[in-house]
Order: structure tokens, then sequence, then C-alpha cells
């Protein structure tokens, strides 16, 4: 039995391809398979750009895309992090107004930000101090991948900032203590200044 989104799969699949080999036919040589640096330029354009036009509707393709292109970014890690490497990518992004695709691309790099701490910082930072919630929210969790003390300062900036929410006071918190000195000590103070009595922090 076909999988329910194997014709979606398909197509996406063949986009690539195309996309690959239009050049090269104009030129009138044989299509070549698409390269990783292609299949990573393929799937940030769809999580920016979202679906292309189809001749039929499927559904959840905004919600499934995002998962698909997750999947396939973070199966080519060295072409991937070298596109979000990009400063003019990630500037197109932070930018501008919908925030989706600044969330998909901070799910990839939670699996790959470690490949490339300096690449996972420059979206996890901005992502950490923005007005979003749910931003600040994905960064924790490239943060929490990472595990790096050089993230201390701005994992207790998260505490400051959001030591009432449910998720990133206490995980915040939780990957300061187990770095050790001198960063458990720093987020057990912070934890008492900032967190009420009945608060997430101050009852887990």
């Amino acid at each position: 039995m076909k999988h329910p989104h194997a014709h979606r799969r398909i197509a996406f699949a063949s986009a690539i391809w195309l996309l690959a080999a239009g050049s090269a036919l104009r030129a009138g040589e044989v299509p070549s398979e698409p390269t990783p640096e292609d299949r990573a330029g393929y799937w940030l354009d769809r999580i920016i750009r979202g679906p292309e036009p189809a001749s039929f509707e499927i559904s959840n393709i905004h919600k499934d895309l995002l998962l698909d292109a997750e999947r396939n970014l973070a199966a080519i890690p060295d072409a991937s992090l070298a596109r979000l490497a990009d400063p003019e990518l990630l500037l197109r992004v932070q930018s501008q107004e919908d925030a989706n695709p600044w969330h998909a691309i901070l799910s990839v790099l939670v699996q790959l930000g470690k490949l490339r701490p300096d690449v996972a910082r420059a979206w996890a930072v901005p992502a950490s101090r923005h007005e979003l919630l749910t931003l600040r929210r994905a960064a924790i969790e490239v943060f929490e991948a990472l595990h790096s003390p050089l993230d201390g300062p701005v994992l207790l900036e998260a505490i400051e900032r959001d030591a009432t929410d449910r998720l990133i006071g206490p995980r915040a918190a939780l990957v300061l203590l187990t770095l050790g000195a001198p960063w458990d000590a720093a987020a057990a103070r912070a934890v008492y200044a900032r967190a009420p009595a009945d608060g997430p922090l101050m009852t887990r």
C-alpha cells in the first residue's frame, strides 16, 4: 500500500531534479542528479517561499512541507549549514514578518547545531531575544542541544526575561545547572531573584 503522502514526496523530488536539470537541458547536456548544495537550496526555498504551485490540492501541505524540509536538510548537514551560514539569508529570514521559516530553521539547528555552533548561535541568539515567545522557546532548544558554557550569558538572560514561562525558565536553568561552575551558582541566583514562589521554576 502506498504511503498517503508518497505522491507529494515524489513531486518534491522531481522538482529538485528539474531545477538542477534545467540549465543542463538548455545547454544540450545530459542532466545530472542534484548535488547536496542543490538540495539544500531547494528545501530552504520551500521553507522561506512555501510550496511550489501544484495542479492538485494537498491537505496540510504547509505543515507537511516544513517537516519534509527539516528532515531533508538534516540529512545533508554540510550543505545545509553552509547555506545557513550565509549572512544574507540570515538577514532575510530574520527581518521578514512571517516567523515560520525562522522556527523551521531553528528546528533543523537543534539537529545540526553541534557541527557548526557558530551558525547555530547566529540564528538562535537573536531568536532568544525576540518579542515572539515561540521563537524564544525554539531558541532554548538549540542551546539545549549545544550544551556549551559559551551560551551561559544568553541562558541567564533567558531566565531573567522569561522566568515565569513554563518552558524557557526551567529549561534554561537546567542547562546551566548541568554545565557546572560557575553557571550552576549563577542559575540558582537568577532563579531565586526572578522566579515567583509558585512559578514553574520553583515548583519543579
